[in-house]
């Protein structure tokens, strides 16, 4: 199918923008796969150096305590955002899973305690069955990926000062998607998942975001113990990339 173009936000200097929106048409008509495109992507980044390649953006995006959206793209049923958002000292992103999006996440300053799972299997209407696939905190260059199949849930908060996150996200480029009886589309649903069995399985709720940010919103992580069922059987890959200016960064903060 030909693509139709239709270019919302224009203001990443990047010669990626050009990249990515070839890489991702080759996703959405199936010549690659979604491993693929996501470690492409990775490898592009690293040698891009963002600490560098955006230092301006990451300055305003600090300073303004807003998301900075700096590339989206509507191509037929798809479209892809690139963007900057910062993350306040204690602010959480409640646990939440997302339907058809592939996104790709670098911390570019400061530190996030990241929770990842992995659904399952839809239990009923509104609960799923999830495993706890990592447990960690990130610091500048790691990154944190997510896919309609893997480490789809996930849940974040900033520790020891506020943080910066680079995020490119393509929604509408999975060719299959998790069952789901609220049909988002390309949304987002809140679950808590403090819900643990014995073997470590996590049964999490889907809940409305009035319930997360009550639940979640402000609270660290750590103020929700993981038992040590579902610690061991956690076994997310770190992942790093190379930001050029490390100490650029620092001095944002």
């Amino acid at each position: 199918m030909q693509a139709v173009v239709r270019t919302k936000t224009d203001r990443w200097r990047s010669p990626l923008s050009s990249a990515l929106f070839e890489l991702l048409e080759e996703l959405r008509l199936r010549r690659i796969t979604r491993a693929d495109y996501q470690k492409t992507l990775l490898n592009w980044l690293d040698r891009e150096g963002l600490g560098n390649a955006l230092a301006p953006e990451i300055s305003e995006a600090m300073a303004s305590h807003q998301q900075l959206e700096l590339l989206r793209r509507h191509v037929n049923e798809c479209r892809h955002t690139v963007l900057l958002y910062r993350v306040d000292e204690g602010e959480a992103h409640p646990p939440h899973e997302h339907f058809n999006m592939i996104s790709t996440q670098v911390v570019l300053a400061g530190k996030i305690h990241l929770r990842e799972y992995q659904r399952k299997m839809r239990e009923d209407s509104d609960h799923i069955a999830m495993k706890l696939v990592r447990d960690a905190v990130l610091g500048p260059g790691d990154v944190f990926n997510a896919s309609e199949w893997e480490s789809n849930v996930h849940w974040f908060c900033a520790e020891a000062g506020p943080a910066l996150i680079f995020n490119i996200n393509a929604r509408g480029y999975e060719p299959s998607t998790f069952p789901n009886l609220t049909d988002p589309g390309f949304g987002r649903l809140y679950v808590d998942p403090t819900r643990f069995d014995l073997a470590g399985t996590v049964h999490g709720v889907e809940i409305s975001p009035e319930e997360a940010r009550q639940r979640f919103g402000w609270r660290r992580l750590s103020e929700f113990p993981v038992p040590d069922c579902a610690l061991a059987a956690a076994n997310g890959e770190s992942i790093s990339i190379s930001l050029s200016t490390e100490r650029e960064l620092a001095q944002v903060l």
